[in-house]
């Protein structure tokens, strides 16, 4: 399982941005923050207070905080480390490009299951006797995801 806080800042009825912190139980010592301001307000400082307050709200075994960042070209990503991440004290561990795919409007064909296979969906989470394996592969996964600037 794992230990869940969202934080929200608002003006009014209007939310403004959010930060959700998330530590596994089998790794208490990491907590992930995810944070997301509305493009209008980014740059005001909403992101850094919501950082804050996220980091507030893990658990007291928290001895890292880690954080992942999505934009288009290195060249944001560096300008988004300098004015955001390094103020906060978070120095940057690793350097992955994430394909990020929208699926919403796409029919995918349904999934080719070879001879003697099963495909199962699980929601709310992979099955305790799942967990390991799961993780064993997306760490193999994680190892192998490229390093550069995508087009």
């Amino acid at each position: 399982g794992w230990t869940k806080h969202l934080v929200g800042a608002w003006d009014c009825a209007t939310l403004l941005g959010f930060a959700a912190c998330m530590t596994a139980d089998d790794t208490p010592d990491t907590t992930w923050i995810n944070v997301s301001v509305d493009p209008q307000h980014q740059g005001c400082g909403f992101g850094s207070a919501l950082t804050r307050a996220a980091e507030d709200a893990s658990p007291a075994s928290t001895t890292r905080f880690v954080a992942s960042a999505y934009r288009p070209t290195s060249d944001v990503i560096d300008a988004l480390i300098r004015g955001f991440a390094q103020p906060l004290g978070y120095a940057v561990a690793t350097t992955e490009t994430v394909v990020e795919l929208d699926l919403r409007s796409t029919r995918l064909p349904a999934p080719l299951v070879p001879n003697g296979y099963e495909v199962f969906t699980y929601v709310n989470g992979v099955p305790e006797q799942l967990r390991e394996q799961v993780g064993q592969i997306k760490g193999l996964v994680d190892a192998e995801a490229p390093n550069a600037d995508l087009g």
